[in-house]
């Protein structure tokens, strides 16, 4: 059972479609089929290089949070002498 295909028209100008004819003609396949063989191989490259990007975003530099070395753990921002454990503690003695 194959996959249903669907269409998609395209426009040249009459110098790219005049050399589309020529490529497909040296290739010795149809104009419509060369079209479709360059246009997929864009796509599946692109599409490639969108997942490899979105995969590794902290070597792209995307993410402006620096990798953590292994063994480490992430410490938050937090001020000296401030105690997680007690956050009640934090407002006594201020009026």
């Amino acid at each position: 059972m194959s996959l249903d295909r669907k269409g998609l028209r395209v426009y040249f100008s009459q110098e790219l479609h005049a050399a589309l004819l020529v490529l497909a003609e040296a290739d010795r396949v149809e104009p419509a089929k060369l079209a479709e063989r360059v246009l997929e191989e864009y796509v599946l490259q692109r599409c490639h290089a969108a997942t490899v990007i979105a995969s590794h975003p902290d070597v792209a530099g995307l993410t402006r949070i620096k990798p953590v070395s292994s063994g480490s753990a992430r410490t938050s921002p937090v001020s000296p002498g401030f105690d997680r454990s007690e956050p009640a503690a934090r407002g006594k003695g201020r009026a």
